[in-house]
């Protein structure tokens, strides 16, 4: 039983770890919000993991208060040009659609 609990606490924690990976460091220079889904272009800077491009967040892949949350995030980005993280489960960039992000956070 404790081994068990072991077990799953490890997983969590992977779990949370996979969704820390960076994908984008950067400006936001465009925004689009659609009706399920809501892309971001990042001018990459030097550090960032991928170059620049479009990435997205999907409503199916979270939840509507951290959907909102980013879409905020992204266009106070747009207009005073600070620059944001974006996070997701894996890096995969200019893939269209799969270049996704599941959070977005200042990079101060």
């Amino acid at each position: 039983m404790l081994k068990s609990l072991g077990r799953i606490v490890l997983l969590v924690g992977l779990v949370a770890q996979a969704k820390a990976v960076g994908v984008a460091i950067g400006t936001v220079t465009n925004v689009s919000v659609g009706l399920d889904n809501v892309a971001v272009y990042i001018t990459a800077n030097n550090a960032s993991p991928c170059g620049s491009g479009w990435f997205y967040i999907f409503a199916a892949d979270s939840d509507d208060q951290t959907v909102n949350r980013i879409t905020a995030l992204a266009m106070t980005s747009w207009t005073t040009e600070a620059t944001v993280l974006i996070n997701g489960v894996s890096v995969i960039c200019n893939q269209g659609t799969a270049s996704r992000f599941t959070s977005m956070q200042t990079a101060n």
